[in-house]
């Protein structure tokens, strides 16, 4: 699933990109990573009252 997820942002993105900023090329991995860390935050969001100790949490999946 994760990697369904990175190759979907990354496509999205580099279209998007080659839309707007038609003059220059746009190389990277930023709008995959930006993909993953939107997945993440909406999960952390839509399960946020199924845990306990939500600071622990936190620093668990920040590291």
């Amino acid at each position: 699933r994760t990697v369904i997820i990175y190759l979907l942002s990354a496509f999205s993105g580099s279209l998007l990109s080659a839309l707007f900023v038609q003059n220059s090329p746009v190389v990277g991995a930023s709008s995959p990573l930006f993909g993953l860390l939107g997945t993440m935050i909406s999960g952390l969001i839509k399960n946020w009252s199924r845990y306990d100790d939500k600071a622990i949490y936190l620093s668990l999946k920040s590291s």
